[in-house]
């Protein structure tokens, strides 16, 4: 854990508390989540990459990462990811923070994406006494807010691979991921073994000891890995996974991310697949989706579409 100064340390243990008693998810509340919520509290005068004039106005994730590391955290470069993923991402799932305010259509992977904190969040940050607690019962009664944490702990969707039962949460994300184990992959490679599965709450679920003879490397949780890897040694073929709820579909720069963390091996062949849930979902992406690759639509027939024919 970074060394910090008392003070910074007394702040980051308040905030974490108050997002306990939020009904925060314990998992990802760390100190690198209490720091992001520091951060956007920060109201000084500063040239920023969104261009606010302050964090408190408006950061970006390098924002908030440039913010800890001036605060003595010692996080390293490649903490950015895991800031975005771990913490600010839930933070406004949350309802805690707002992304984009300055423009809510703004691609979520934009350079420019910037968040700040909810007025109601803040107001309970900075409020004291009985006001602060009249601030944290109206937040934990208000359902629309309460919802997400409850629907997290709905873990009754099940997955079975590997000789392995999963119980996941049953978004639209993990649905995806059970149609691909349990439905395409029996049908076009027939016996195959999965290497790694993600769930939206736990981007390491299952990780097998495999995995590392592909990457070439041990296996680092910072690593851009897609959804699910798949090998089938029957078809001696590789399949990278990607569930495309809301983004995340398989576009030239994502395709070669995965191109560098999975060296190429001679003799196996590469399957890149973007998978949705209907052809509505698919046709906002098909510009983007990369040649070369793949996508499979549970829904509608033809349920895998070969992109480079398109």
């Amino acid at each position: 854990m970074p060394s910090v100064s008392i003070t910074h340390r007394k702040k980051l243990n308040t905030i974490r508390a108050l997002l306990s008693e939020l009904g925060f998810i314990e998992k990802h509340n760390t100190d690198m989540t209490a720091w992001a919520v520091l951060a956007l509290q920060d109201d000084k005068k500063r040239n920023t990459k969104a261009g606010s004039g302050s964090l408190a106005k408006g950061a970006t994730i390098r924002d908030i990462l440039d913010y800890c590391r001036e605060c003595g955290t010692g996080y390293a470069e490649n903490t950015r990811e895991s800031l975005r993923k771990y913490s600010v991402k839930y933070l406004v799932h949350a309802g805690m923070l707002i992304s984009n305010p300055d423009d809510p259509s703004r691609p979520t992977n934009s350079a420019k994406t910037n968040y700040i904190l909810h007025p109601e969040f803040h107001a309970i940050l900075k409020s004291k006494g009985s006001t602060k607690k009249t601030l944290i019962e109206k937040w934990q009664k208000n359902s629309g807010q309460a919802k997400p944490h409850e629907w997290r702990r709905d873990k009754s969707l099940i997955v079975q691979f590997n000789y392995k039962k999963l119980k996941i949460h049953p978004s639209k994300h993990n649905l995806l991921e059970k149609c691909a184990i349990e439905i395409f992959l029996p049908t076009l490679c027939g016996k195959f073994e999965v290497l790694y599965f993600s769930d939206t709450d736990d981007k390491s679920l299952y990780v097998s000891k495999k995995l590392e003879k592909f990457l070439g490397a041990k296996f680092d949780v910072h690593k851009k890995i897609p959804d699910i890897v798949v090998y089938s040694e029957g078809i001696k073929s590789l399949f990278f996974i990607e569930a495309v709820a809301s983004s995340g579909e398989i576009d030239y720069l994502r395709k070669d991310e995965i191109d560098r963390v999975f060296p190429i091996q001679r003799g196996i062949q590469r399957r890149y697949v973007s998978m949705f849930l209907n052809r509505k979902d698919f046709r906002k992406f098909s510009d983007s989706i990369a040649q070369e690759t793949e996508a499979w639509i549970v829904e509608e027939p033809p349920h895998v579409v070969d992109i480079s024919t398109l």
